[in-house]
């Protein structure tokens, strides 16, 4: 315990003696780990934008009218088989007039 509280004092002694160079020195560490504290934040909140981004994509696709109900079921599994595909979803001639409508008058 000595020997520690001895290298605290003279280590204060020195900062002591030689304060323009401990200043600098301090005033250098200090704004260093600043800006890496500022990139890091910057580079986990570019992170967090961008994965909500991803998750707000909306792909609209549409079938021609001569396609049956069937052959758009298995082209929606086959849509749901693709990575990073979350939902598929049918919606009937019926139930899109009905929106079509809602939506523009």
């Amino acid at each position: 315990m000595d020997k520690f509280y001895y290298l605290i004092t003279e280590g204060m002694k020195n900062v002591w003696r030689h304060k323009m160079t401990a200043f600098t020195a301090i005033i250098s560490l200090f704004i260093s780990l600043f800006i890496v504290g500022l990139l890091a934040t910057a580079g986990d909140n570019t992170h967090k934008v961008l994965q909500y981004f991803r998750s707000k994509y909306k792909i609209e696709v549409f079938f021609k009218q001569d396609v049956s109900n069937e052959e758009a079921v298995g082209l929606i599994h086959q849509l749901k088989k693709i990575k990073g595909v979350r939902t598929a979803t049918i919606i009937e001639k019926e139930d899109a007039v009905r929106i079509f409508k809602d939506q523009f008058g």
